[in-house]
């Protein structure tokens, strides 16, 4: 629902296909009738071929790391060239908004960033979705709120809600669990347990 909101174009498919991230690139883009940009693997190790697809194709969305959205704020910088770019999501290890970047989404009419987290138990279980003028953004945005068919849980060792600025646990549910580890029954029972707080018999939380 989220990747949906907002297509506005072709999508270059930058994950590899057997990473969870790739069903977001693909279904979603061909669920509004869009095109998948595909590119290498030398294509996706190198920001300035990158840079050189997206122009070349008119890509108007991405999901990536913040590395790699760094790294192609920097080639872009050092060329002096604005990729098309309007919808960009990130992904995989913690966002922070360095001045390149900052700089590159500034001069990006209309780009808005969702910033997206999840185990790979879960995928995607929260964003927080970033709009309006970049240079007002903070730094280090927040992870956001729990995303559709998701519930997010910060938990004490007893399993009981701890009160706001107060470190915990955090546990997940709803329909985005994985059904757990191959082969592992031991380490599924550790990690998936029942969860207390849900109507629905046979429902699960995920201990992160």
């Amino acid at each position: 629902q989220r990747d949906r909101a907002r297509v506005a174009g072709p999508t270059l498919q930058f994950s590899a296909i057997n990473f969870d991230i790739s069903f977001q690139e693909l279904f979603s883009t061909w669920m509004d009738g869009e095109t998948v940009v595909l590119v290498t693997e030398e294509e996706r190790r190198d920001p300035d071929q990158l840079l050189d697809t997206m122009l070349r194709t008119g890509t108007r969305r991405l999901f990536c790391p913040p590395m790699v959205l760094e790294q192609i704020a920097q080639a872009a910088s050092a060329r002096e060239t604005l990729p098309p770019l309007v919808d960009l999501h990130t992904a995989g290890e913690q966002l922070h908004l360095t001045r390149e970047l900052t700089d590159l989404l500034d001069r990006l009419p209309d780009a808005r960033l969702d910033n997206q987290y999840g185990p790979t138990e879960a995928h995607v279980i929260t964003a927080h979705l970033l709009t309006g003028d970049p240079l007002d953004w903070p730094t280090d945005p927040p992870v956001g709120s729990p995303i559709a068919n998701t519930r997010v849980y910060l938990l004490d060792e007893q399993m009981r809600p701890v009160p706001a600025g107060i470190p915990g646990e955090l546990y997940v549910g709803g329909h985005c669990l994985a059904r757990g580890y191959l082969n592992r029954p031991d380490l599924t029972a550790d990690r998936f347990i029942p969860d207390p707080f849900a109507t629905t018999p046979g429902a699960r939380l995920y201990r992160t």
